[in-house]
């Protein structure tokens, strides 16, 4: 934009700068008119009685203006009670509700695991063990527990060591035959 441009702007109060630089050729604050001090030319002076009745009225406008405000502040702490008791209310029915619901969930997922523990024959000292959210989650979990019971009673697994020197079973016997404590 251009400065005098910018300048002519500010000089008519049509724009104004918070901090206004001074590069010496715009105006200064002695260049601008005063327009607080300066009367209205259709204005009268107002006189002594004038001025009272001024000051009372602005004074009574204060305390309407007051008294409107403590209103205000009353009425915001009634209606904040009357709402803080309701949402009181409302944040203990969500709570029931909630507890409500974690408790159907539970029930419904120990009625299942029950099942699943049933029809699966999970030995009861591995129940516990028997974890998931859904059915299928819950008889994986079941069948990998019942698949590890039964290579136990098959016996532990041992590793082949055919081609190792001395892995052999035969030089297991040996060896034990020749140990000495």
């Amino acid at each position: 934009m251009d400065t005098g441009l910018l300048n002519f702007l500010q000089g008519t109060g049509a724009l104004m700068f918070a901090d206004t630089p001074d590069d010496g050729t715009g105006p200064t604050s002695d260049d601008t008119p005063d327009t607080d001090k300066t009367p209205a030319s259709d204005d009268e002076p107002l006189g002594e009685p004038g001025l009272k009745a001024l000051r009372a009225e602005r004074q009574r406008a204060a305390q309407m203006k007051k008294r409107a405000e403590d209103a205000e502040a009353r009425l915001k702490d009634i209606e904040d009670a009357e709402k803080t008791e309701l949402q009181r209310a409302q944040e203990r029915i969500a709570e029931l509700e909630q507890t409500t619901k974690a408790y159907e969930a539970e029930k419904t997922r120990a009625q299942l695991r029950a099942s699943v523990l049933a029809s699966k024959n999970v030995p009861s000292e591995w129940a516990d063990f028997v974890t998931g959210d859904t059915e299928d989650e819950m008889n994986a979990v079941a069948d990998r527990i019942i698949q590890n019971l039964n290579r136990d009673a098959q016996g532990p697994y041992l590793r082949p060591t055919s081609g190792t020197p001395g892995g052999s079973l035969e030089a297991g016997r040996e060896a034990a035959k020749n140990f000495r404590p």
